[in-house]
């Protein structure tokens, strides 16, 4: 009578609906740049400078910020830089090669990227980015807003499928046909 099970969940949807019914919801939030930023200067006694850079890259993950902060880096890939079909197969071969954590962690540094680039392409601002050099090269292949969005979506699915048990090789190597095909097509 006196235990409390704590289960923590992305959403409900891979929970059977026996446990589902059985908790009360707590959802969390993801925390604002400014307030990350806040508390790793306050907390942490970095520069304002390092802060707001890790607070922007953790896409409002305080412990992802954290670790950006202290020097972690996040798994890369230039598979939205891949024009060439062969070069994203071989790119998306090597990212499934990577534990499930790393190419979770890969696909939001991706939907991350791609979200830089609507908002550098509507705004022009690009200190509101987190990795300039690589989003102003995305950006300059002048693709439409609404073809940024569909990529945006894509990737958010495959984060999904790979949540739920995807084939990685299979995922990937589809989402790096997506991406070619679509980047490769002029607006």
């Amino acid at each position: 009578s006196r235990t409390i099970f704590l289960l923590l969940a992305q959403g409900i949807t891979g929970i059977l609906p026996t446990i589902v019914s059985r908790c009360q919801r707590i959802p969390f939030g993801l925390l604002g740049e400014n307030t990350i930023a806040k508390w790793l200067v306050e907390r942490h006694a970095l520069t304002t400078e390092c802060a707001r850079d890790a607070a922007r890259r953790s896409a409002g993950r305080i412990g992802r910020a954290l670790a950006l902060a202290q020097g972690a880096e996040l798994p890369t890939s230039g598979i939205l830089a891949k024009i060439d079909l062969l070069e994203a197969l071989a790119e998306a071969e090597k990212i499934a090669s990577l534990d499930s954590n790393e190419q979770n962690l890969l696909l939001e540094e991706l939907i991350g990227q791609v979200r830089d680039v609507m908002i550098l392409s509507r705004t022009g601002k690009a200190d509101w980015i987190g990795q300039t050099e690589l989003v102003q090269q995305l950006a300059q292949t002048r693709r439409s807003f609404g073809t940024w969005e569909r990529i945006a979506s894509k990737l958010e699915s495959s984060r999904q499928r790979l949540l739920a048990g995807a084939n990685a090789k299979l995922l990937w190597t589809v989402l790096a046909g997506y991406l070619t095909s679509t980047l490769a097509n002029t607006d």
